[in-house]
């Protein structure tokens, strides 16, 4: 969520992952169903981010030559 704030004394984890996209201009994708049951809509998700579904998915694992899951 953009509104989400860390204290200054952690770890910046949704502008890390911000500053990541932007260098290496990747995808930041959220499944559609867990964002919904966390309630995130693309309303709320910082402009970096963008809620997708299966099909996406796996239209970008056909279109690659790896696929990294964590």
């Amino acid at each position: 969520s953009k509104h989400a704030k860390a204290p200054q004394d952690e770890i910046q984890l949704t502008q890390m992952w911000v500053d990541l996209a932007r260098k290496s201009k990747a995808e930041l994708i959220v499944c559609v169903a867990a964002g919904q049951r966390r309630g995130l809509v693309q309303e709320v998700l910082a402009d970096e981010f963008e809620i997708a579904g299966l099909g996406q998915m796996v239209e970008a694992m056909l279109e690659s030559d790896r696929t990294v899951t964590f």
